[in-house]
């Protein structure tokens, strides 16, 4: 079955028709984000946020139940740093974090290289913020398409460089680096015109899972 949908997909009147209902859904997209009032969207996220893990321990030790606009929040909720987050909240239960900083299982945790303190970081990513993360590239496409109206991107070729795509399991989720995770769940349709060193953690060997910058960068040229 995938083998037929990334065909499907893959062929020139579909892509053809994709650029066309992309061109419409940036303009309407970018028309609509014109018209948010930036401020007033920020504190209705942040509140819609605080709702959602209302029930979870931080929330329920920082009192988001009382929380109703931006002065409470900053009230009840300190700023942290990685490691405080760290020691205090994730280390007791890493690495089944449900509903301990957000509502329900952590699927994956992106991995950073410790520049600053010298130690791996595991920085929880939930499906909300994946999800998030999509909508987000979304509105960048539909940004650069509307700036650049004679643009063919489903009909061209799309370069992503990301890092590793090598993930490892970690009591059950999946750690790596974020790009990796971003590929993990990159969109089919994508497939036949998506030029990455790999598409998925298990397919690609090579350039795809290495995480040294300097080899993806002189090896993709010859690849193309």
């Amino acid at each position: 079955m995938q083998p037929l949908l990334q065909g499907l997909a893959g062929s020139t009147p579909v892509r053809r028709l994709a650029d066309l209902l992309l061109q419409r859904f940036s303009l309407a997209r970018v028309h609509r984000i014109d018209a948010i009032d930036a401020a007033a969207s920020q504190r209705a996220t942040l509140l819609r946020l605080v709702r959602r893990a209302s029930r979870t321990r931080f929330g329920r030790e920082h009192d988001f139940l009382r929380i109703r606009c931006v002065a409470d929040y900053q009230e009840r909720v300190p700023v942290r740093s990685y490691e405080a987050f760290w020691s205090e909240f994730w280390r007791p239960v890493f690495p089944d974090l449900t509903d301990t900083t957000w509502p329900g299982s952590i699927p994956y945790f992106a991995r950073s290289s410790g520049t600053t303190s010298g130690n791996t970081k595991y920085i929880p990513v939930s499906r909300e913020m994946l999800a998030s993360n999509r909508s987000a590239a979304l509105t960048t496409l539909a940004l650069f398409r509307t700036a650049n109206p004679g643009a063919s991107l489903f009909t061209g070729r799309i370069f992503f460089l990301g890092g590793s795509t090598d993930l490892h399991e970690v009591g059950g989720a999946l750690a790596g680096d974020l790009s990796g995770i971003a590929v993990e769940k990159f969109p089919l349709c994508f497939g036949p015109t998506h030029f990455h060193q790999s598409i998925s953690p298990s397919a690609g060997t090579g350039t795809g899972k290495s995480s040294a910058w300097q080899l993806k960068a002189l090896t993709c040229p010859s690849r193309r």
